[in-house]
């Protein structure tokens, strides 16, 4: 009876790989989802972040709430001021060590990422974790190598510009996925080791992220147990991701990664241990897996998608939607990062909230960028008419209060806020002018066919950045 039963349960666990694979195509999350096992060990993926921020319960005094989550339940930080505390106090609860000091786990957002993503870390017996799970001293290790790569002062915006109109010619007929994932790849491969890329470097590039970030967030059991050849077979015949080749891409690419950043830090690199060189090449690839090369082509993306969303349930844009001009494309920029947070939740572990009982703690950035207190009452709506100032003096998606005043390395929030900022609008501003929106007043969108209809552009449930999402030229270019 147990071993049919196993049997059962293993076919129950295929069947859903499957729909879920499915349901991945058809609705086009791009694979950000959250993975993990619900109430009878199926995988779910997550609901849109918005539908998450508003299914937390309401904060208790001091803006904390307890979230039952898998996989560890969580005294999260909701409101804003309690989510800029939270953060920074980070720092130096990590750096504190001891019965006091925080730890962090591999977590992904409000993902908690298995090790199946990073092999040579564990071959070499090092914790294998993204360097956004590390700890304190191996992040310190990796951090002024990023600080000094993707930092203020470490691009050249004219460099970015021109980055957008090569991605972007005046006769551009059909704008793809894979071309918004090509223009962030060839700038972020810049800033991070200094190479320049071509198309079909940036296809496979893409291969492997698909299957690091599908390999790192579905439950082990799927990706390293019997099941996995049924999991890289289904995921690979229905949504075109090689899980299984994940760790050959990645050992392919990692020496010629570890050459770059050589050539482009000198001697600083090569006095670097062994071990520690495989870290800072492991954090590299994690940034552009993970953080700016996930995150910027989605928002460019998520800011196509809404031009042409008809959400009205959610009420998350104006009647009508919203109209991108070059003019207000800055502002189109900064609203996009509050109202799509690419970064749900900053995780750590508490060892000590209370006497001899260790918890799990995050801050919600996401809640905090929706907090009506400090963001008025449309604080759900997407809208163009926010202040500059507010966003430089309230925006947390970037993790910024995390950011250490007396120890750079030991800082925890991005260090490449403006770099992204400057690629989302730059992109938004180019595709504006070849749209025949420059200046203001325009509307870009007007001269384009979407691929998906606006209804299935639900911005209060997911974000469509998916892999048929295209937009077709209706009128002839400027």
């Amino acid at each position: 009876p147990d071993k049919r039963s196993r049997l059962r349960a293993t076919g129950r666990h295929a069947e859903r790989v499957q729909e879920v694979a499915k349901t991945w195509v058809r609705q086009g999350i791009d694979f950000t989802m959250q993975a993990e096992p619900d109430g009878n060990g199926a995988v779910t993926p997550a609901p849109g972040a918005l539908g998450k921020v508003q299914a937390l319960p309401k904060p208790c005094k001091g803006g904390y709430a307890d979230v039952a989550a898998a996989p560890d339940a969580t005294r999260a930080a909701i409101t804003h001021s309690a989510c800029v505390e939270w953060l920074q106090e980070m720092p130096d609860r990590l750096q504190e060590g001891g019965t006091s000091g925080w730890t962090r786990r591999n977590y992904l957002g409000d993902d908690l990422a298995n090790g199946t993503a990073w092999p040579e870390l564990k071959a070499a017996g090092l914790a294998p974790v993204a360097i956004l799970g590390a700890d304190s001293a191996s992040h310190a290790v990796v951090r002024p190598f990023l600080d000094e790569a993707l930092g203020d002062g470490a691009w050249v915006a004219a460099d970015i510009t021109a980055a957008a109109a090569a991605a972007l010619p005046t006769d551009t007929q059909r704008i793809e996925p894979m071309d918004i994932d090509q223009f962030t790849a060839t700038l972020l491969f810049k800033q991070h080791f200094g190479m320049d890329i071509d198309r079909t470097f940036a296809e496979d590039f893409r291969k492997l992220q698909r299957g690091m970030l599908v390999s790192a967030l579905s439950p082990s059991f799927l990706v390293t147990g019997p099941l996995r050849f049924i999991t890289a077979r289904v995921l690979g015949l229905l949504a075109g991701v090689d899980v299984a080749g994940m760790p050959r891409r990645r050992a392919k690419l990692l020496p010629k990664l570890s050459a770059a950043l050589k050539a482009k830090f000198g001697e600083r690199y090569n006095q670097l241990s062994t071990d520690q060189q495989k870290l800072v090449v492991s954090g590299f690839l994690d940034s552009m897996v993970f953080a700016g090369g996930q995150m910027v082509p989605t928002l460019i993306k998520s800011a196509l998608a809404t031009l042409y969303s008809a959400d009205s349930k959610a009420r998350t844009v104006p009647p009508g939607g919203v109209k991108l001009s070059e003019d207000n494309a800055d502002a189109f920029a900064l609203e996009m990062v509050r109202f799509v947070p690419q970064a749900f939740q900053v995780n750590a572990i508490n060892p000590a909230p209370k006497p001899g009982k260790a918890e799990h703690e995050a801050a919600v950035v996401a809640a905090a960028g929706f907090d009506k207190t400090v963001w008025s009452e449309d604080a759900f709506s997407f809208s163009l008419s926010r202040a500059d100032a507010d966003y430089e003096r309230l925006s947390v998606a970037f993790a910024e209060p995390a950011k250490c005043p007396h120890s750079a390395k030991d800082s925890r929030n991005c260090p490449a806020k403006s770099l992204a900022l400057a690629m989302l609008t730059a992109y938004l501003k180019r595709f504006a002018v070849v749209s025949g929106a420059a200046g203001s007043g325009g509307d870009a969108a007007a001269a384009w066919e979407c691929s998906v209809a606006p209804d299935k552009l639900d911005l209060g449930e997911s974000f469509v950045t998916s892999d048929v999402f295209t937009l077709t030229r209706l009128s002839a270019p400027p």
